[in-house]
């Protein structure tokens, strides 16, 4: 039972944490493209 808590806490946690790392990557990514576009037409 005690196991099985841990278990799921430890789950619950990277699951959280690929999904935090996801749309950091996403927003730095949308940032990137931003700049890029204002290089392009300036």
């Amino acid at each position: 039972m005690v196991f099985k808590k841990i278990l799921t806490i430890i789950t619950g946690t990277i699951i959280s944490f690929s999904a935090n790392a996801e749309m950091r990557s996403e927003a730095f990514l949308g940032y990137n493209g931003l700049r890029f576009d204002r290089k392009v037409h300036a």
